[in-house]
């Protein structure tokens, strides 16, 4: 039931206008605007912005190259900048940006020493006069060996940053529940990766790669193979199935290798699911993108999904739980929602062939776009309570280098490029 042609998915949780032709830079510009408002000095001066950690994964560079259409300088720093770094460059770098909090502090054996080196660089930074601003793609970490000192380290963190992203209502809520704190929380929508992997793939070429008939069904179970996705159940509702027309795929990299093995297993005992672990490099996404009816999303736990909105990106619908940010990304333009704490629900989208044909035709299509679709300013919402309204003296810094969100969260600290994370 899939249109010819590009395909444009549309969520209604986020403006129309963020899932047009240039979404990142339309939501840095309005932010911006709005933000500059706010600071007389904001057109003088050239902002430079640092990232911590980065990764190989889109979701960084897209910022970056729409921050620096807005004048807004960017550095990548894949571990913590250094301490001869932070002095060198307290002149000149006026917002040290937290990504994903685990690789900062988390080294195996070293972890000990590695607490106590981000605790001092978060105080020099700060004496330095450095401001701090965290996006939170997760609030806690999926694997959680040391579940208090995960914890710690976010109270810690959140009761230093002059700032603080959350990419949907829910995760702003959740963070004040578990982490109360004044600074301000600003909710700026997840956008999209429209375009950014090759698609000139036909349908019938990227089943014939996989060896999918054209006429079969197929889920997609895309990114990090890993057990908090919830592939075990899903491999095993499947295979209790005895649809001879449908096909279960799963492609990402190994994050762990037990769960990998019983998948395996189980697809070579009932034949009709295929099983890709590794890197998939950015010119065979679209043959797994391509290939698939619908895309599925079991996670047991999830704030924000790459893979989900990369296969809302490219015109794939999507059956999740309603859990985390996922409510307000899964409209019903978008894919539907079960509920996970209802077991009978858990297994609806496979028993029931309506649930899922109903997913494989809502689609919402934009073609051009509405300037009168979102009022100037209105890209962001936040909690900022009346003696932290912002940073007033840093013009369009830390909030505007964050008003371009591209949506990828909970991307694992070794995610390459092409694995999407979540």
């Amino acid at each position: 039931v899939r249109p010819a042609g590009r395909v444009r998915l549309a969520s209604p949780a986020a403006s129309v206008a963020e899932w047009t032709e240039n979404p990142r830079l339309l939501a840095a510009k309005r932010f911006g605007t709005a933000v500059m408002r706010e600071s007389s000095s904001a057109e003088s001066e050239r902002i430079s912005v640092a990232f911590t950690p980065v990764y190989a994964n889109p979701y960084q560079h897209l910022l970056t190259t729409a921050m620096g259409q807005l004048g807004v300088e960017v550095e990548h720093h894949r571990r913590l900048p250094s301490k001869s770094w932070l002095r060198s460059r307290a002149q000149h770098t006026r917002v040290l940006h937290l990504h994903w909090l685990y690789g900062l502090y988390m080294a195996k054996l070293r972890t000990p020493i590695q607490v106590a080196i981000f605790l001092r660089w978060l105080g020099r930074a700060r004496g330095l006069g450095y401001r701090l601003v965290w996006t939170v793609h997760n609030i806690l970490p999926h694997r959680q060996p040391l579940p208090a000192l995960h914890r710690w380290i976010r109270s810690v963190v959140v009761s230093r940053a002059d700032a603080i992203i959350a990419h949907c209502h829910w995760a702003r809520d959740e963070l004040l529940r578990r982490f109360p704190t004044r600074a301000p929380v600003h909710v700026i929508p997840i956008g999209n990766y429209v375009d950014v992997y090759p698609f000139d793939v036909t349908r019938e070429a990227a089943r014939a790669e996989l060896g999918i008939e054209n006429g079969d069904f197929v889920f997609l179970a895309l990114g990090n193979i890993a057990r908090y996705k919830g592939l075990d159940r899903l491999v095993d509702q499947f295979s209790r199935r005895n649809r001879v027309d449908e096909r279960l795929v799963i492609a990402g990299r190994d994050r762990d290798s037990r769960l990998v093995g019983r998948l395996s297993d189980a697809a070579a005992k009932q034949g009709r699911t295929i099983v890709h672990p590794g890197f998939i490099p950015d010119d065979r996404m679209q043959v797994y993108l391509a290939s698939a009816d619908v895309l599925a999303c079991p996670f047991e736990e999830i704030l924000g999904s790459s893979s989900l909105i990369l296969g809302m990106s490219y015109g794939l619908p999507v059956i999740a739980p309603a859990i985390g940010c996922l409510p307000e990304l899964v409209t019903p333009e978008a894919g539907s929602l079960y509920d996970p704490n209802d077991p009978e629900a858990n297994q609806l989208w496979l028993s029931d062939p309506t649930f899922v044909a109903g997913t494989n035709i809502l689609y919402a299509y934009v073609d051009s776009y509405d300037e009168n679709l979102v009022p100037e300013g209105e890209i962001l919402e936040s909690n900022e309570s009346d003696n932290r309204a912002s940073i007033p003296d840093l013009g369009v810094t830390g909030l505007t280098v964050q008003s371009d969100q591209v949506g990828i969260s909970d991307i694992d600290r070794e995610s390459s490029r092409s694995d999407m994370g979540n």
